[in-house]
């Protein structure tokens, strides 16, 4: 363990960067992941609410 020592950086420092290296890329992960579902919730939605009114014009004037 020479090799980890050197300089003064030790096992657990890198392993300590390691984590929280770790950690702060399952944080933007998970951020892009909510701004993504929440996009296409919103798209899903728009095009649920765009049927509902064709239906229900439809269905008030049924000119057809």
């Amino acid at each position: 363990m020479l090799y980890a020592s050197i300089g003064g950086f030790q096992g657990g420092d890198m392993l300590f960067a390691i984590l929280s290296f770790i950690i702060f890329i399952v944080l933007v992960t998970l951020l892009v992941a909510l701004v993504k579902r929440t996009k296409t919730k919103k798209q899903q939605l728009d095009q649920i609410e765009e049927k509902l009114d064709r239906l229900l014009a439809e269905k008030n004037n049924p000119s057809s």
